[in-house]
């Protein structure tokens, strides 16, 4: 329906990028963004599954636009995206995220000719070696920030260290 890779890519491409980030530890850093839309499931009931498909595929698309050549976009399930940012700091993914926000922010979906609306993200972001050493644990620990970011104000990422990480 997106037309992006499965999660079996994305564990794929996942563990090739942690072997290199493995390999060369301090030179090479690499960070996962888990991001969905606010407010999803009620959208797609108000204005049915299609328009909800179509909104699936705007965000992937407005995501995709967001990224580096490098990066890789799998859609997870439901409404959620699994990016793998290669040689991305921590830093780096804080400034993909946000210009990802402003992407969101330029081009709203159009529900009908008439009607458009403003999509909010919920992002969580993990980093090698910090968050954890295998793709399991930064995928756990991106998926918990986005969680958490849930909780909070329109897209605002949260981070916490990896002792307070499961």
């Amino acid at each position: 329906m997106t037309n992006l890779p499965n999660e079996r890519a994305l564990f794929m491409v996942l563990e090739n990028q942690l072997a290199e980030s493995h390999r060369y530890r301090d030179e090479r850093p690499l960070s996962l963004l888990a991001i969905d839309l606010k407010g999803f499931d009620e959208i797609n009931q108000r204005f049915g599954h299609a328009t909800g498909d179509n909104m699936l595929r705007h965000a992937g698309e407005t995501i995709r636009q967001g990224l580096r050549k490098m990066d890789f976009l799998a859609r997870s399930y439901n409404d959620e995206f699994i990016v793998v940012l290669p040689t991305a700091s921590e830093k780096m993914a804080a400034e993909i995220i946000e210009r990802i926000r402003e992407l969101f922010g330029e081009f709203p979906f159009e529900i009908s000719e008439h009607e458009h609306v403003k999509l909010w993200l919920n992002f969580g972001s993990a980093t090698f070696w910090k968050d954890g050493e295998s793709g399991t644990q930064l995928l756990s620990a991106a998926r918990l920030r986005k969680q958490q970011a849930k909780l909070e104000q329109p897209g605002n990422v949260l981070s916490f260290s990896r002792e307070y990480v499961n």
